[in-house]
C-alpha cells in the first residue's frame, strides 16, 4: 500500500484541518519543524524533507538513536556521539534543539 493510500482516510477525517503533502513541502512550509522518526528512517526522513527546506529553522529532534532489535538495546550513534550531533550534521544550516526523546515513539 502506497502512503497516500494509508493517509487518505486520516485527512478526509479532519477534512480541512490536515493534508497530506511530501517531506519537502512539508519542511519548506513549516517556520519550525518537528522530527519525530524511528532512528533507522531518520537519515532518509531528513534527505526526503531536503536539508535546504530546513535551512535557517529550528528543527525539534524527537529522534533516539537506540536500535532495541534483540537484547541488550544497543546504541546507535555509539558512546561518543548522540543523535542530536548526527541531525545536526545532516542539517548544518538548521537549528537543532533536542525534545522529547525520552517518550517511546508509539506515543
Amino acid at each position: 500500500m502506497r502512503s497516500s493510500e494509508k493517509i487518505a482516510p486520516l485527512v478526509a477525517k479532519h477534512c480541512c484541518k490536515a493534508s497530506a503533502v511530501s517531506f519537502s513541502a512539508a519542511a519548506s512550509f513549516g517556520e519550525i519543524d518537528v522530527l519525530a522518526t524511528l532512528w533507522e528512517g531518520t537519515p532518509n526522513a531528513l534527505q526526503m524533507a531536503g536539508a535546504k527546506n530546513l535551512a535557517g529553522k529550528v528543527v525539534v529532534n524527537g529522534t533516539n538513536p537506540v536500535f532495541s532489535k534483540g537484547a541488550p538495546p544497543r546504541l546507535a550513534a555509539g558512546r561518543n556521539d548522540s543523535g542530536g550531533e548526527t541531525v545536526q550534521r545532516l542539517l548544518p544550516d538548521a537549528r537543532v534543539v533536542n525534545a522529547f526523546n525520552i517518550i517511546g515513539n508509539a506515543h
